[in-house]
């Protein structure tokens, strides 16, 4: 029994290590330090933008893909947040198939998990080449999506 409990403060002590958790710096330069990806928003000025719908926000991406879950995970232990629907597509009402100016071909991969679950298994997410928005799968163990966080 002593063995067990031994084994157990030893899991303990290590996991608290490990998950020691740090925040970077909010700059392209911090976001690489991760191997992230640093996604900037289109301005107001932009084509196809106004302030309504574009806000020119910086944006740190995880640098692989990664389910919702780990994605969540991503962002708080850099010592940042997942981007809500509302600075990730401002004035945009989430309608599967409608596009986010915000974010249309934007330079980044795939698709930008959001903090906003649709279910119990899938969550609003937009294609960052297209502004698609769509419903993605978070519980896919395969990813499927980007973290996406914000300051």
């Amino acid at each position: 029994m002593k063995k067990y409990i031994g084994i157990i403060w030893i899991n303990l002590i290590l996991s608290s290590t490990v998950m020691a958790d740090i925040t970077i710096p909010w700059t392209k330069t911090g976001c690489e330090s991760v191997k992230g990806k640093w996604i900037t928003a289109h301005a107001t000025t932009d084509t196809g933008c106004d302030a309504n719908h574009c806000n020119g926000k910086n944006f740190c991406s995880s640098g692989v893909p990664m389910n919702w879950w780990s994605s969540l995970i991503f962002c708080q232990s850099i010592g940042h947040k997942m981007v809500s629907w509302d600075n990730l597509c401002p004035g945009t009402i989430y309608k599967v198939g409608a596009n986010c100016a915000n974010i249309k071909g934007v330079d980044g991969n795939g698709a930008a998990w959001t903090d906003i679950p649709v279910t119990n298994s899938t969550v609003q997410c937009a294609l960052l080449k297209t502004g698609e928005i769509r419903e993605c799968n978070r519980t896919n163990p395969s990813g499927g999506g980007y973290a996406l966080c914000e300051e």
